[in-house]
């Protein structure tokens, strides 16, 4: 499994508004792309920091929706006014799930 995982800057009271939502709205189409898995949104509003990871089958499927993903963060950037602070990439080396772990 692997990851891109972005991260975003806006003030404090932007994680609901120009965050949140944006990120909802340019994430849509994603669950067509080959190999998607799964798209978490993290948010600290104590500093306006959110974190988006997605996670994908392979490497080829991650690095596949890499213009999907500069497209998406530009939308939340472009809604909001939010800054990229960076976006990395990596390799999934374990997780647990339990079995009550909702997926939707």
């Amino acid at each position: 499994m692997f990851a891109r995982v972005t991260i975003f800057q806006g003030d404090p009271d932007s994680v609901d508004g120009p965050i949140r939502f944006p990120v909802l709205e340019a994430s849509q189409g994603m669950k067509n792309l080959p190999g998607f898995l799964a798209i978490f949104d993290f948010a600290d509003r104590d500093t306006g920091r959110a974190m988006v990871v997605t996670l994908w089958a392979t490497k080829e499927a991650r690095d596949g929706s890499a213009e999907f993903a500069r497209d998406a963060a530009a939308k939340v950037v472009e809604a909001g006014g939010e800054q990229v602070i960076s976006v990395r990439e990596y390799e999934v080396g374990h997780y647990i799930f339990s079995d009550s772990f909702r997926t939707s």
